[in-house]
């Protein structure tokens, strides 16, 4: 099998597993890219190529959609009366970029309550990193606003789960 792959350290794990990497980019059967955006699905073969993204996936490949999906989901009519359940798998959660969700976190959020802020499509733990009480929130913002910075709207604050489910000492996806 040939792997088209852009990325080195992905690479290797191909190749150890005997992979060979390819660099025309149209005789490959496997496309392998760390960003989407590197993949066009309509020049794919249909049969013959696979890549290692899906198409219109953000739904739920990405913090915020997956967080919007979920909202919806628990929001429909068949559910109004559940929509609690959500809290039960899946953390208390706001979008930066939203004013109104921003504004709701500022208002209640306590002194000293731990929260993770991360960027809604980043993966192993990127542009982590703890927010502890309101002060705090509120110096991160107004730092990215003062200095010109929007990517607060790509991002996500969540409440920290302090014992969270783990399989073998790990966390996962």
């Amino acid at each position: 099998a040939v792997v088209s792959t852009q990325s080195g350290h992905y690479g290797r794990g191909l190749t150890e597993r005997g992979w060979n990497i390819c660099s025309d980019e149209e005789q490959f059967h496997l496309k392998w890219t760390e960003l989407k955006s590197h993949i066009d699905f309509e020049q794919l073969v249909e049969g013959k190529q696979l890549a290692n993204h899906i198409p219109a996936s953000a739904c739920i490949t990405t913090k915020s959609g997956l967080l919007d999906s979920l909202r919806s989901y628990y929001c429909s009519n068949a559910l109004k009366e559940s929509s609690n359940e959500l809290s039960k798998f899946f953390p208390e959660t706001y979008k930066l970029g939203d004013c109104r969700e921003r504004e709701k976190l500022v208002n209640m959020i306590g002194e000293e309550e731990l929260w993770i802020c991360k960027p809604t499509n980043c993966n192993q733990g990127k542009g982590i990193f703890l927010i502890k009480g309101k002060q705090e929130l509120l110096n991160y913002i107004e730092k990215k606003k003062k200095h010109g910075k929007t990517n607060i709207s790509s991002r996500i604050v969540q409440k920290y789960i302090a014992s969270p489910l783990l399989i073998h000492g790990r966390k996962f996806d």
